[in-house]
């Protein structure tokens, strides 16, 4: 992956949010869609705030899955959904289902909620410790961040459509963070700091050095 100027201005790098070194720390080596995506520039392409799984869903394998709306799946909602995984059910009573390739039924969270911790590497468990399933600590944001990304706010990015949300378009800041933090409290808190004109003001209190820092709060006690 390289960055190249189509116009003679200097080249300016994406900003670095995760990397995939720390992705393969529990992966090994994480490459999805045929053995041809391994690397996270490449999976934003896609995985954008106007992507969902709208061409796939008509071919539904599970009946219940066409009946319902598109599920997006923006990179940041994806990912922090996924690594939510049972817990999904467990705390909210949310699920997650992506209709994949050939109509699949992809469900990240209720279908894994009764799997006991016992059973090892069964359902989506973040991380999977040991070989009894013991759920993890999905605050560790520095597991996949980088440079404390977790707290550099993406103002100004595209909202993202989110079809089965309550919320739809939303903030890209409101759709990253209420991906884990799915009770309706937080969205409200989300849309209630949320101004038309100026956007998220998530900065003032959750931003480096603030008061409720993002850092310290997802410091993985």
């Amino acid at each position: 992956m390289f960055y190249f100027s189509v116009d003679g201005s200097p080249v300016q790098a994406r900003r670095q949010v995760v990397d995939i070194a720390k992705c393969n720390g529990c992966h090994t080596s994480l490459s999805l869609h045929g053995e041809n995506r391994n690397q996270i520039e490449m999976c934003v392409l896609c995985h954008n705030p106007s992507e969902n799984d709208a061409s796939t869903r008509s071919t539904a394998t599970v009946p219940a899955d066409k009946a319902l709306p598109p599920q997006s799946v923006n990179f940041a909602l994806l990912i922090h959904k996924i690594h939510t995984g049972a817990n999904m059910a467990t705390n909210f009573g949310t699920d997650y289902i992506v209709v994949g390739f050939g109509g699949s039924h992809n469900d990240f969270g209720t279908a894994f909620a009764s799997v006991p911790a016992s059973i090892p590497n069964t359902g989506v468990r973040y991380p999977v410790m040991d070989s009894t399933g013991t759920t993890g600590d999905t605050t560790k944001c520095y597991m996949c961040h980088v440079n404390s990304s977790e707290a550099n706010f993406p103002i100004g990015k595209n909202p993202v459509l989110n079809p089965q949300g309550l919320l739809s378009p939303m903030p890209a800041t409101t759709a990253a963070c209420t991906a884990c933090h799915q009770n309706t409290s937080a969205l409200a808190h989300a849309v209630s700091q949320t101004d038309p004109k100026f956007g998220e003001s998530c900065d003032v209190c959750h931003a480096t050095g603030a008061a409720f820092d993002v850092d310290v709060v997802h410091a993985g006690k």
